[in-house]
């Protein structure tokens, strides 16, 4: 796969998938999110009115998302549309950037140097439901009832986690996933392959990864992950410091800072 993957993430229920897109995201107006480990983060979180605002329009047919990049999704503007199989509530509901930027705040993880656009959708993509991640770019879903902040958490930080591979450990650094592969115990690349079930897909087990070992109490939840198949991250010998150590920052500063 290229590094630049638009790694999707379910939020309506659907079964995530990857869909190749390279994007290279600009520079675009938006909210510092200020709630980061180290405060030298260039995160922007656009909430759900800003991104409806400033970055949709109507068309007299339906709703367009144009991203920074010139990237164009068709929205869905009702639940009652054929695409939506559970209409929930009968409305969409946003992500509260408020509970995006302290999900942020709670990452035990170093993100000097870590850009990336947020953006919560006040509609879903008609060809992407779900929630989704490139390197510089996280798409946040609406879902169909009133998300728990729970599930915003954890959503927030697997996602992350997406933009963290991609920044930190792409897929053409063929020796690092070897060596992620092996200490994870999904070296087989049959049964744990980009095309797979989505909880056999190494780019999400990674995701997962990163969301229990460096999310806040309410990311973690109760440190399971998707695959319930393999070990779970904390019993991974080495894993954790594996992950850290893609960060470039010295371990020393990084326990001084817990």
């Amino acid at each position: 796969m290229d590094a630049h993957m638009l790694t999707r993430r379910a939020t309506l229920g659907l079964a995530g998938s990857a869909l190749a897109l390279g994007l290279m995201v600009r520079a675009a107006r938006g909210e510092p999110a200020s709630a980061t480990p180290t405060s030298a983060s260039k995160i922007r979180i656009h909430d759900a009115d800003e991104t409806l605002r400033d970055y949709c329009e109507w068309d007299g047919t339906c709703w367009w998302l144009t991203l920074p990049s010139g990237t164009r999704f068709e929205l869905i503007g009702s639940t009652h549309d054929p695409a939506i199989l559970n209409p929930g509530d009968g409305e969409f509901h946003p992500f509260d950037a408020a509970e995006v930027r302290a999900a942020l705040a709670a990452v035990r993880y170093p993100l000097e140097g870590v850009a990336c656009e947020i953006f919560l959708l006040p509609y879903p993509r008609r060809f992407g439901l779900d929630s989704a991640a490139d390197r510089e770019l996280i798409l946040l879903s609406p879902g169909v009832r009133s998300l728990s902040p729970e599930r915003q958490h954890a959503e927030v930080v697997h996602e992350l986690g997406h933009v963290m591979h991609l920044a930190r450990l792409p897929d053409h650094d063929l020796a690092g996933w070897a060596n992620y592969r092996g200490m994870r115990g999904i070296a087989d690349a049959q049964t744990y392959a980009p095309d797979a079930p989505h909880a056999n897909r190494p780019h999400e087990i990674f995701a997962e990864d990163f969301r229990v070992l460096f999310g806040g109490a309410l990311a973690v939840r109760d440190g399971a992950i998707e695959n319930a198949a393999i070990a779970p991250p904390a019993a991974v010998v080495g894993l954790e410091g594996f992950l850290l150590g893609l960060s470039g920052v010295v371990f020393d500063r990084l326990a001084a800072a817990r």
